[in-house]
């Protein structure tokens, strides 16, 4: 970070280097995610890598991206909002990277699936766990287990894409009643089958094995 800070002061433990599951960090700051909107098409634009390199050049220890897509048309509906796929978009990821690395940053990749927060507006309706979206929202498609397959399969691939471009670690947004957050709750997962009932049976839907793939896919990059 810029600027000098006490050595007695609480504050100075934050800029201490860490190593988080074998990740050394510089410093213990990390930079949430926020969503942007600024990436046409889903590709992220050479000034994204200048926003995240600005941001890692401040001694921040570890940068999380903004939301990411996986690559499932049920994930989202926002064309400016960015994803992982191959071509243009994992180029424009890449370049982010190699940006935030140059300065000495780490940085991990938000994975995303909007859950019932997905707008109908292609006609496809939002998937869910059960049919049963956040009050005030229509109801969306109640997953069977081969959608559920489904998508655990498109946040693995997205994993590894995430390993091919480099990122140091990805991060799975469960959180703020989207798809994964949506899994948990009795209200909104009323299913009968392994992914339903009790909270250990709610809470199983998760891509367990991401982070393997994307070390993995680093270490086959490489």
């Amino acid at each position: 970070m810029t600027g000098t800070v006490d050595t007695g002061s609480p504050v100075a433990t934050l800029l201490e280097p860490v190593t988080v599951a074998g990740m050394p960090l510089r410093s213990r700051i990390v930079m949430a995610p926020m969503t942007r909107n600024r990436a046409p098409g889903g590709v992220p634009t050479p000034e994204a890598a200048d926003y995240y390199r600005r941001r890692a050049e401040q001694g921040i220890g570890l940068v999380v991206t903004e939301g990411v897509l996986v690559d499932h048309p049920s994930a989202g509906h926002e064309d400016t909002v960015p994803r992982l796929t191959p071509g243009p978009a994992e180029a424009g990821w890449r370049r982010v990277v190699e940006a935030v690395h140059a300065v000495g940053g780490r940085i991990a990749a938000q994975l995303w699936h909007l859950g019932s927060l997905r707008e109908p507006v292609d006609g496809r309706p939002a998937w869910t766990p059960s049919g049963v979206a956040e009050p005030g929202r229509p109801a969306g498609r109640a997953m069977t287990l081969a959608d559920a397959d489904e998508l655990l399969a498109a946040y693995t691939t997205a994993a590894r894409a995430a390993g091919r471009v480099g990122f140091d670690a990805v991060e799975i947004h469960a959180a703020h009643g989207y798809l994964l957050d949506e899994f948990l709750w009795p209200y909104t997962n009323r299913r009968t089958d392994r992914y339903g009932g009790s909270p250990a049976r709610r809470a199983a839907f998760r891509p367990r094995s991401c982070a393997r793939c994307a070390r993995s896919s680093r270490r086959t990059a490489r």
